[in-house]
């Protein structure tokens, strides 16, 4: 038996009644390279170590003895909200170091473990928002900018001047 041959468009356009043959069927399928699958990996962030070396010792100055992981990393997002606010600088660094600002910074502050682990949380979270995540953990608003010890503890004030300070209203991301 002599088998026949069906190519393109002629193959699309049979009835399978009419596939049935006496003679074997025999179909040519061209070979199509494919792309290689795209194979989406979720990237992993990963702080800059210098932005969180200085703002370790931004909360060692600022926020050392405090007793909440909560009150301690609102020091740093005020420190994070001033880089999204503009008018102050563009880079952490920048706004931690300037004059009168961070009056708890110095770049001879020890850094602990812990305040490293807090400072690159912080950072995290911001980076999750900034790409558009929602409910990161933020502690205080975006625009409390300001902060200072009242009676031993931290207040912040969305004001230069305020005296309305922040009430922890938000849930807090380091309670289970």
């Amino acid at each position: 038996m002599a088998a026949a041959a069906i190519t393109g468009a002629a193959l699309l356009s049979l009835k399978p009644a009419e596939i049935k043959a006496e003679k074997p069927v025999i179909i040519i399928i061209p070979y199509i390279e494919l792309p290689e699958p795209i194979i989406e990996q979720e990237v992993t962030y990963s702080p800059n170590s210098a932005e969180v070396e200085i703002i370790a010792k931004m909360l060692w100055g600022e926020a050392r003895g405090i007793g909440s992981d909560m009150q301690i990393a609102a020091c740093a997002w005020v420190a994070v909200n001033r880089v999204e606010a503009g008018g102050y600088s563009q880079t952490i660094e920048d706004v931690i170091t300037a004059e009168d600002q961070f009056v708890g910074y110095s770049a001879d502050n020890p850094i602990t473990g812990y305040l490293k682990w807090l400072a690159a949380d912080v950072l995290t979270r911001w980076h999750n928002e900034i790409n558009g995540q929602a409910d990161v953990g933020r502690v205080i608003p975006s625009d409390y900018l300001w902060f200072s010890a009242v009676g031993g503890v931290n207040k912040f004030r969305s004001g230069y001047e305020s005296t309305d300070y922040w009430d922890w209203t938000m849930k807090n991301p380091y309670e289970s």
